[in-house]
């Protein structure tokens, strides 16, 4: 089970050959002690559970990190090597994000990007 990120102390993970629970392409995070199950293509939770805050960094990492993580999920089912993805930046997660946040008529002012640090 290669670690193919890390940030805020959440560690990011690709299970080879891991197509059958799931059907769908999807990464595994954890976080002090707890696992969830995110999918790639929506980021939305399929499995377990983890703190608010660091389930919705996931969510932006995966949102960020869409493509590179499909490449690398079709390289994991066929149990080839991964390669490793860069971490959450706070400034590129805003940068990305608050776009498409307007693009979908959300207001601005009602986003909360959820920091480590409350």
């Amino acid at each position: 089970m290669p670690l193919i990120s890390s940030f805020y102390g959440v560690l990011i993970y690709l299970y080879w050959l891991d197509n059958r629970q799931h059907h769908l392409p999807h990464i595994h995070a954890i976080y002090a002690g707890e696992e969830a199950v995110f999918a790639i293509e929506s980021g939305e939770l399929l499995d377990g559970a983890l703190p608010r805050r660091q389930g919705r960094l996931v969510q932006a990492w995966v949102e960020i990190h869409r493509d590179e993580l499909m490449a690398d999920w079709s390289l994991a089912v066929k149990g080839q090597p991964v390669f490793a993805i860069d971490p959450l930046n706070l400034e590129t997660a805003v940068n990305r994000l608050l776009p498409l946040a307007r693009q979908h008529e959300f207001s601005v002012s009602h986003i909360r990007l959820a920091t480590p640090f409350g």
